[in-house]
């Protein structure tokens, strides 16, 4: 059974994208594949999977934590996660994959 971590910045004006963008590409030159395991849904929340994204789960805490941005970590089971709104279609396939229930309403 799948494992999510949801990070949470609570600082609002902290984008998170290019911190998740330069963990990626630093992985994906160790392992070049493409990795669905990292899911940014918005500015300031990431949703990763709690076993293959370890690695950039546990650097982006770290480079929060040097930064002294505040963050939460909050565990999620897919059958007890809902995903409420509209996303992208590569986005809905990801939690889709992941097993996680999606509407938009």
């Amino acid at each position: 059974m799948k494992q999510f971590l949801l990070v949470v910045c609570l600082q609002n004006d902290l984008n998170l994208s290019g911190l998740i963008a330069s963990l990626q590409k630093e992985r994906n030159s160790k392992v070049p594949e493409e990795h669905a395991d990292v899911l940014q849904l918005s500015h300031n929340v990431v949703l990763l999977d709690r076993i293959t994204a370890h690695e950039i789960f546990v650097r982006l805490c770290s480079g929060l934590l040097q930064e002294g941005k505040p963050y939460i970590v909050v565990p999620i089971h897919p059958e007890d996660a809902v995903v409420v709104g509209r996303f992208p279609k590569e986005d809905q396939a990801i939690l889709s994959q992941y097993g996680i229930a999606l509407t938009t309403s």
